[in-house]
């Protein structure tokens, strides 16, 4: 499969995005005991602090960001599950990373949508993946609604608003997070 110039639009939503050769091993690396989480409290940075459902589970893989702060990241590669990684980091055409990190959204009863936020106040763009299918979403401030399916890549302007929810149908909601140039 030939690998096409990815484009920005305003936002692009790529089906099978990965070749299953590619997306199998991260899905199943993901979704297995021995993949570590970590808790954040909270999603967007922004919001109620109060919320007890304003939390999720990440493992960053890389950040060009030195964060020096008690849960700041180091700066560069942070994690030993990194390469698995790297058919999509090169699909996206990377000329600079900046961030490369994975969210794990548990479960609730009732859908749950996160406050909008950007991840960075530069310009920058950003690429999620998402591993599972679920009914769960990312939105974009246009209103634009973008479901969870397996293997699929939503592209954008990473100075465009957005935010995600959590699911109910699936034990939890899992996304590649990259930002980059």
């Amino acid at each position: 499969m030939p690998n096409k110039k990815l484009r920005l639009k305003p936002y692009e939503v790529i089906d099978n995005f990965l070749i299953e050769s590619e997306f199998l091993p991260i899905k199943n690396m993901l979704l297995s005991a021995g993949f570590p989480w970590y808790h954040q409290d909270k999603v967007s940075g922004v919001g109620d602090e109060e919320s007890m459902l304003d939390t999720y589970f990440s493992h960053v893989l890389f950040s060009s960001i030195r964060q020096d702060s008690e849960e700041g990241y180091p700066r560069g590669v942070t994690s030993g599950f990194y390469n698995l990684f790297l058919p999509f980091v090169h699909k996206l055409e990377v000329n600079s990373l900046i961030k490369l990190r994975v969210n794990n959204y548990p479960h609730t009863h009732k859908k749950i949508q996160n406050n909008f936020h950007v991840d960075n106040f530069y310009p920058h763009k950003v690429a999620i993946l998402y591993i599972n299918t679920n009914n769960g979403m990312t939105t974009l401030e246009d209103g634009t609604k973008v479901d969870s399916v397996e293997n699929r890549a939503l592209l954008f302007d990473g100075l465009t608003k957005h935010c995600s929810t959590t699911c109910t149908n699936s034990r939890s909601r899992l996304v590649v997070n990259v930002n980059y140039i």
